[in-house]
């Protein structure tokens, strides 16, 4: 599998184009997670609020869609590969 730096990555997905991302599902609130979650054809929103500040970003899924899409917060430190490419924090 090819390595990309995380921050690298997220370079890339912010052009607003399609991409496919694969993390660990974790709630804060209730403390639960450990499922690995892989989406398709997601495409990341303009909801930025602080998202650096929190290490999270926002994502538009289409395959949940029960209206014209579903958001989906992703904690970045999460993410395992983007595209098929494994993500470091470091090379």
């Amino acid at each position: 599998m090819d390595k990309i730096q995380l921050f690298e990555a997220l370079r890339l997905v912010r052009n607003f184009e399609p991409f496919s991302v694969t993390f660990v599902k974790y709630s804060p609130t209730k403390k639960k997670g450990g499922a690995i979650v892989t989406f398709s054809n997601v495409v990341m929103t303009t909801k930025v609020e602080n998202a650096m500040k929190q290490h999270l970003i926002t994502v538009k899924v289409p395959e949940l869609a029960h209206s014209p899409g579903d958001l989906r917060t992703i904690y970045i430190y999460s993410i395992l590969a983007i595209n098929g490419k494994q993500t470091l924090l470091r090379l």
